[in-house]
């Protein structure tokens, strides 16, 4: 019983630190954007290609601690019960590897989400791209858009 517990605990902190959201769409907003006034151009899609957002990569190496730790944890739990004496110690490490490995995969996979790449020729001829989540079929090539903001934009399609 107090291994169960001990594994549901563990399968609760690592998944719960790894809810994703939907701040990389087109049409939402965070509150601090509400009621400020934002620079739109006008333009045509000329490309698009399907990409993965990750959550906060901001370098090669994302950091998935929160899973490792948790995979690691969770995994010398359920190795110690493989076993006695020496036996037990050496799948009690080995989950811990195993499960740390799976932990952090896991964490990583759920912060992916898919995205596109827009390629945009804004009126004045010049050639911008915005990499954010859509969903399918949401854009088309020649498709008119507005790109909403100055540095951190959204692309909506123009109705």
């Amino acid at each position: 019983m107090l291994r169960s517990t001990i594994f549901l605990a563990l399968a609760l902190a690592v998944f719960s630190g790894c809810a994703s959201s939907d701040t990389y769409r087109g049409g939402t907003y965070s509150s601090n954007e509400a009621g400020k006034m934002q620079t739109v151009r006008l333009g045509e899609i000329i490309g698009i290609r399907n990409i993965v957002l990750q959550k906060n990569a901001q370098s090669k190496g994302t950091n998935t601690t929160l899973g490792t730790i948790g995979g690691g944890a969770l995994g010398g739990v359920m190795g110690s019960g493989v076993g006695k004496g020496t036996g037990a110690a050496i799948a009690t490490v080995g989950g811990a590897i195993l499960g740390a490995i799976a932990g952090s995969e896991v964490q990583n996979r759920l912060e992916q989400t898919d995205g596109v790449e827009l390629t945009i020729r804004l009126e004045d001829a010049s050639v911008v791209s915005v990499a954010q989540k859509a969903d399918e079929g949401e854009f088309s090539l020649y498709q008119r858009v507005q790109i909403v903001g100055d540095y951190d934009v959204k692309v909506v399609p123009l109705n």
